[in-house]
């Protein structure tokens, strides 16, 4: 390509970005995001490099004040990359988006930040009622990158769950501290869950292997110990079909989130 090539491509490039940064948000959303579509942004304002939503519709989830910042160097290797934040009733995110743009549909979430507030953790861990969880929640996510097919291909993670209550009727019931640890090695996602109070209600030790075919296995023990209050070991015999400690042996999909909770209590 000779000199007046290059030039050519850079007008070109710096005019693309001129006008990503210049289009209203609106036009945007309304042009390419139909009635079908996963995601629906309204009181949407700013531009499509920097905008804002007041509310944003991602299937069933509802986020608040969606912002986004679109980085610019990216676009030139083909690769939509976008600081964010939001909120979820009173629980905030923040982080960094990279999406693929020629076609192979992966997706990378960095250097990201959940902060779940106690009240809200019920919409993130659901279990069978009329137990609820509590207790704030917060999760780091260093790198997680995700295929096409929506299964976790890489990941270096963190979350911390202190405090951790188990709502039953009108009562409150300690259930001490957990620790997430997410790692990838030899092409495959480990995710490691284990209690760290000592002598606590719960005893949790679980190990689970995501495989690049989204084939899930979690092994490990889950129940109650002897410090349990009385009323919350029975809870837990019942979840954990009589037993007062599950030998936990699950096999299942990791795109069948519905299924897992259910499997693991079910210690197959």
């Amino acid at each position: 390509m000779g000199r007046i090539g290059k030039y050519t491509m850079i007008g070109i490039i710096f005019f693309v970005i001129f006008l990503i940064a210049t289009i209203p948000a609106t036009f945007v959303t309304n042009n390419m995001l139909d009635e079908k579509a996963p995601i629906k942004l309204y009181n949407v304002s700013g531009s499509a490099w920097s905008g804002k939503a007041g509310v944003m519709q991602l299937g069933d989830k509802q986020l608040q004040k969606f912002e986004w910042d679109l980085k610019a160097l990216p676009l030139i290797f083909g690769t939509i990359k976008f600081d964010f934040s939001f909120r979820i009733k009173s629980s905030t995110a923040s982080g960094t988006v990279a999406l693929s743009s020629f076609g192979s549909g992966e997706i990378s979430i960095d250097d990201t930040k959940l902060n779940i507030k106690s009240d809200d953790v019920p919409d993130f861990l659901p279990i069978p009622e009329p137990l609820k969880l509590k207790g704030p929640l917060k999760v780091d996510i260093e790198e997680l990158d995700i295929s096409e097919e929506m299964i976790p291909v890489y990941a270096q993670a963190t979350a911390q769950w202190r405090k951790s209550t188990a709502v039953i009727g009108d009562q409150n019931y300690d259930l001490g501290e957990f620790d997430l640890n997410a790692y990838s090695e030899d092409d495959k996602v480990y995710i490691t869950i284990k209690d760290t109070k000592k002598n606590g209600p719960i005893e949790a030790k679980l190990s689970s292997e995501i495989q690049e075919n989204g084939a899930l296995l979690v092994s490990g023990i889950l129940g109650t110990r002897e410090t349990a209050d009385k009323k919350l070991s029975g809870f837990a015999r019942m979840l954990l079909q009589g037993t007062q400690q599950k030998v936990v042996n699950y096999k299942g999909s990791i795109k069948e989130p519905e299924k897992i909770i259910s499997g693991v209590l079910a210690g197959k």
